[in-house]
This record gives C-alpha cells, structure tokens and sequence, in this order.
C-alpha cells in the first residue's frame, strides 16, 4: 500500500481526509439511549443512529428490508413507514422513493444481518427481521461512509486543477461548513449521501472519459454511476446534461469537421453508457408498474406558478431567507460561487456546464421541489462539488499568504458557524422556527456560558465519553462504544484502501490490472441485471380479498388518523371488492354523517343494519342521523333498539331522554337522564344534565 500511495504523493493528505471524517463521526452521529444507563433526558433531538424518519427514510430503507426478507416490494406491513396505509390501484402501499439508495446500503445491511445473526448465535435476543439495531446502525455507516467517498473522489477531482493546499482546504471547508453534515451523521437514512457520492463519481469519470476514448470500460461504467445516480435520486437526473451536453457538442464538431471515425467512437461510447443505464434504470421502472400499474407514476412534486414575481420572491426566500436563506446558512456558496467565476478564466467550457447544473436544481428547489422544512436548503446540496471548485479556484488564486491566511480563517469561522446551527436543530430550535438564523445567533451566549452541555450533541460518542456514569455493562454497551467505532474506522480505511488501488491500477494499465478491471465492471453488470430479473418476479397480483382486506385496513387508518376524506375513498374502493360487509357501510356512514351528508348516511346505515340487524353501532349511528333529520320518532326506536341490544348503554338511553326533553315528555325524560347519570355520574356533561333535570323538575 506504502509504494501506492507514494507513487501519488497524496497519503498525507487521504489520511486527512480520513481522520476529519472519522472525528465527526465520533462527534455528530447520536447513539441514541440504547441503554438504561442513558436517561431519555440526555438524549436530545429527534434522529439517532437507529431512529430513521417514517416519511422519506423509511420509503428508501423499505426497499431494502422488505426485498432482502419478504421478497417483495409490498410494504403493506412495513413497521415504521409512514405510508404503508396508502393503498394504489395495485393493491400495494405507495412508495414514491427511489430504490437506488437501498442497492447502495446493501452491503451495510447484509453485514448487519451477519452481526445480528452471531449474536444469535452466542444466545443474545437480537432480532433477525431488518428492525433490530445491526441493521440500522450498519446501514447508517454505510450512509456516512459514501460520503467519505465522495470527499475522496472530490479532491482527487480538484488535483486535476489546484494545488494540493488548495484542495485539501476546499474539500474539507465545504463538507463542514454546509448541511451535508447534518445528513452525513445525524439523518442518515435519506438519499443525500449517495447523491452526493454518485455526483462526484459521474462528473468526474465524465472527466476522465474525454480523455480516454479507446477505454470501454470506463463508458460502461459511467452509464451504471448515470443509472444509480437516476434510480438514487430521479430529479438528479439534471446532472446528466454534463455528459450528455458535452457529447451532443462533440458529435457536431466531428460531424461538422468531417471526422468520421471520431464520430462513430463517440457513438459507440454513448451507445455502451446508455445500455448499462437502462439496465441499472429497468428495475426501477418494473417496480413503479408494479406498485402503481404504470412504469412512469405522477410525481409527488409540484410546479410552483412560474411569474416574475414569484421568481424574484422565491430566489430571494432562497438566498436570503431568515430561516434557511443559503448565503445566511452556509455563506460557504458566496465563496464557492465567487471562485467559480474565477475559474471560469481558465475553464470556461467546464464552468458553463457547472453553472448550467446550478441554475437547473435551483430551479428544481424553487418551483418543483415540495416545500419542506428541514435542516437547510437540502435539495442544493447536490451543488456541492461546484461549489467545492470555487473554494479551490480562489483559494489558489490569492497570492499573498496574508490574504491565504485570511480566507482560511474565514472559512474555518463558516465552520464554527454551521457547528453552532447544527447542534441548535431540533433541540433549543424548532425545525419550522421562521427565523432560524437568527435565534441560532442570538442562543450563542446562552450556550457558552449557561448551557455548555449542548456544546456537545447528545448521545454522540464524545457526549458518552464525559459522561460521570458511563458503562459497560452488556453487549449493546459494548456494541455503541467499542465495536461501532472500531467498525467505522475499519469499513473506511477498507474503503479508502480500495479506492487507491483502483486509482493505482487507472494509473498502470497492465495486462493483469485490465483483466481485474473487467471483472469488476462484469460483476457490476451482472448484479444489476439480477437485480432487473428479481424485479420482474416480484411483480404479484393481489386477488380480490386481499384488495378488499387492504383497502379496509387502510381506512380505518385514516379514520384513526382524522382523515376522513380519504378513509372514504378507500372504503368506495373496497366496496368494488364486497358489498356485504356491513363495517364498510357503518363506517361510510358515519363519515358522511361527520359531513353533514344525511341522506347518502342514511342509505349507507340501512344497509349496514340491513346485512347485521344486531349491529349497535349501526342503530345508534342511525338515531343520530334520524334526530339531525328532525324525525325525533324514528331516532328514538333506533336508540330503543340499541338499549334492547344493549341495556345499559348510556349514550342511547341519554339520547333518548333529550329527545323526549324536545317532545316535552318530561317525566320519562327525567327518569332516563337519571338513569344515564347513574352509569356514568362522572361524565363531562354531568352538570348539564343535572341543570335540565333540574329545569324539568320545577316545570313539573
């Protein structure tokens, strides 16, 4: 390894990388109380390593646990996911998230089923079902650690361009001075790592390719990095009109200047990276028919109203917003875009394609993109790598090492800055606080000197480590604070070992190292067109009681949730299924009655009594509707009907003694209102009862 690294003279440099990284892992990523030892009080903020968010998280990690043990992508009965009760016309649960970020932890995941396995093994209870901690805690490192990648492949990119000083400081300044961080280490199951990883490995194998014409295996390889970086993120296909631009220019040029040969090698290299995209892209599409009866669904995005006005308003919410303004949140972009222009001098073609990337996703953000409160503006961390080239560009432009020294300091302050958000977010500042920026300024002192406990975020390793009463007393202590780091540190310097190797053997094309290669992109190729045949397979019919049993369950979780509008859709869809069941037509009943609907309630509790005459629910349902009708005679048989189901139900004999209060019965209305105190003497409109019968006494 020593003769590898020395043959690039970057050891020094990797090993920086490598120990930054690894640092803030330590430092960010929250453990979480796994154990009894740690109080629920010391452990702050929503996320921890094991705690994924039921929405976007859990629609990625799904994928992944319920392929790997179920054999379907059916989550239905996935734990967890926020969306697992939103039934398509397919009869599965909706799931809008893109599968590329789960082949992405795959590895992860699987060596979390060996760990959780030998713990089996050696007696401990640890569940072998995708929900137990070696799954989540491994999958969150494999997350942080395609960051690391991407750190790595950054700055070799930029030695293409800078000095080593200067792409050492750009790369490391940028990655801890924006919200990449945040999802690195604290929200770690979203698709941002990834994204971000496959970004700079596609741009920069772009880079690489126009250069290398006659390697096939590099085209081949860029178009499964194009594939996963679609199926990781679909809307990140924008940075595709690098490559795709770039090859349009070429081919006129040859085509123009009459060079044929070149012509056809360029369609040739093009005809190879869009072959593997389709088969890394495929599977995704196969699952899309499966889940929503199409390959190409309706975005859950959205298209803002495009006007001048608006743009001027939402580009000034974006750059300058008072909650997650980009140049207030991380001013790092108004050096990064500073040096871009400067960079532009030397790389104006390079450049333009940058800034063409930059106006797309800001694009995206401001008038696509669904407005979402989060940790900063996260949909422009894709931006990253440009904004990494500026830092570069005008870190090497200065000159003077006082101006040198100057820009350092200031970015090492951009750090201490998004430090001192980060460790707020969720904790003394709400996620939606309109005012972020500004109350994070304002906590400053109040942490420094009342609150030095918050200087640290809670439950991260170096929070435990100055804990009084720290312990090791099982395994899962064992697990949090020995094996996790060790592991991370293992699985990076693995990785980082890997990675120099590949660049040793792009560097010394041998015989011997172009045969590993090809067998590594062989291998590449044939994982994703198994992938493609599994997706296929996957593709099962539900038959019609199971629609029906889905579409039932999934509205009477609406119900529980208060939306009703949809617990009405899925209860019509039901119904195409099975027009007997008498809980269909007792619940549309009761959510028309909520609306005010009397007539389509009554039609629907008749029939609901009409299937089971013995139905309580039903027959009280339906004196509530006769009683809003005005048809207090009917209303009272239907409540008769319920007390002769049911003698002390106290709602019905209550009911009945106000509509007898109406009617001026008073005595018998006296004796059941007595009655219904004498059930429930406790009940919240007690002393409204006791005030009627007391009015009703006197009259008499």
């Amino acid at each position: 390894m020593k003769n590898i690294w020395h043959s690039y003279g970057q050891y020094k440099n990797y090993g920086i990388i490598f120990l930054v990284f690894y640092l803030s892992f330590l430092l960010f990523t929250p453990l979480g109380p796994f154990n009894n030892w740690i109080s629920p009080e010391e452990h702050t903020g929503y996320y921890s390593i094991t705690k994924i968010d039921p929405g976007d998280d859990a629609g990625y990690y799904a994928y992944l646990r319920s392929t790997f043990f179920d054999k379907d992508v059916d989550f239905f009965n996935e734990k967890w996911y926020w969306h697992h009760d939103r039934i398509t016309d397919t009869g599965y649960a909706i799931n809008h998230w893109a599968i590329g970020s789960a082949i992405l932890w795959l590895p992860f995941f699987f060596l979390g089923h060996v760990i959780a396995y030998i713990y089996n093994i050696f007696g401990y209870n640890v569940t072998l079902d995708g929900y137990s901690f070696p799954y989540h805690t491994m999958t969150a490192i494999g997350s942080s650690v395609y960051v690391f990648l991407g750190l790595i492949l950054s700055y070799k990119f930029l030695l293409n361009f800078f000095s080593k000083k200067a792409s050492i400081i750009a790369t490391l300044s940028v990655f801890l001075s924006t919200p990449i961080l945040f999802h690195t280490f604290i929200r770690q199951r979203g698709a941002h790592t990834g994204e971000f990883f496959l970004i700079v490995a596609t741009v920069y194998l772009w880079y690489c390719c126009r250069k290398k014409h006659n390697e096939i295996l590099l085209y081949v390889l860029l178009g499964i990095l194009s594939g996963l970086l679609f199926i990781v993120r679909y809307d990140r296909a924008i940075f595709l009109t690098i490559p795709l631009l770039d090859y349009l220019i070429q081919g006129i040029t040859h085509l123009r200047n009459n060079k044929w040969k070149e012509l056809l090698l360029l369609l040739r290299n093009i005809s190879l990276a869009a072959t593997t995209f389709i088969i890394v892209s495929l599977s995704q599409f196969v699952i899309w028919k499966i889940l929503f009866g199409i390959p190409v669904p309706g975005s859950h995005l959205y298209l803002f109203d495009v006007t001048f006005t608006n743009i001027i308003t939402k580009l000034k919410g974006l750059f300058f917003g008072s909650d997650w303004g980009v140049f207030l949140q991380e001013p790092i972009w108004i050096v990064g875009l500073a040096g871009l222009f400067i960079f532009s001098l030397k790389q104006k073609y390079l450049v333009c394609l940058f800034w063409l990337c930059i106006v797309l996703v800001i694009f995206v953000d401001i008038f696509i993109a669904p407005s979402i409160s989060s940790y900063g503006k996260r949909y422009l961390l894709c931006c990253n790598l440009f904004i990494t080239f500026g830092v570069a560009s005008l870190l090497d432009y200065i000159k003077r090492k006082r101006d040198f020294i100057i820009l350092v300091a200031f970015s090492l302050a951009l750090i201490f800055w998004q430090y001192i958000e980060l460790i707020q977010f969720k904790i003394t500042l709400s996620y939606s606080d309109p005012n972020y920026m500004a109350n994070a300024i304002k906590n400053i002192p109040t942490i420094f000197f009342d609150r030095q406990d918050f200087l640290l975020r809670s439950t991260s390793f170096f929070h435990l480590l100055f804990m009084s009463d720290i312990q090791l007393e099982n395994y899962l202590d064992w697990f949090y604070i020995i094996l996790l780091p060790l592991l991370m540190m293992f699985i990076a310097f693995l990785l980082l070992f890997f990675l120099a190797k590949i660049f040793y053997i792009i560097k010394n094309p041998t015989q011997l190292n172009k045969m590993v290669t090809t067998a590594l992109v062989a291998i590449l190729v044939c994982f994703f067109i198994a992938v493609d045949v599994m997706a296929f397979y996957m593709n099962k019919t539900k038959d019609e009681t199971e629609m029906f049993t889905r579409y039932k369950e999934a509205a009477l979780s609406r119900i529980k949730r208060g939306e009703n509008d949809a617990a009405m859709e899925y209860i019509i869809n039901a119904s195409k299924y099975k027009d007997d069941d008498h809980d269909l037509h007792y619940l549309l009943g009761e959510l028309y009655l909520s609306k005010g609907l009397f007539e389509q309630s009554y039609d629907q509790l008749q029939h609901a009594v009409g299937i089971k005459n013995n139905s309580i629910d039903a027959h009280f349902a339906l004196g509530k509707v006769l009683y809003k009708k005005g048809d207090l005679t009917h209303s009272e048989v239907e409540f008769q009907k319920v007390i002769s189901l049911s003698p002390d139900h106290a709602d019905a004999i209550r009911n009945i003694g106000i509509i007898q209060y109406d009617q001026g019965r008073h005595s018998k209305s006296v004796i059941n209102l007595e009655k219904y105190l004498t059930i429930h003497p406790n009940v919240d409109d007690a002393d409204k009862i006791k005030d009627l019968i007391k009015l009703m006494t006197l009259k008499k």
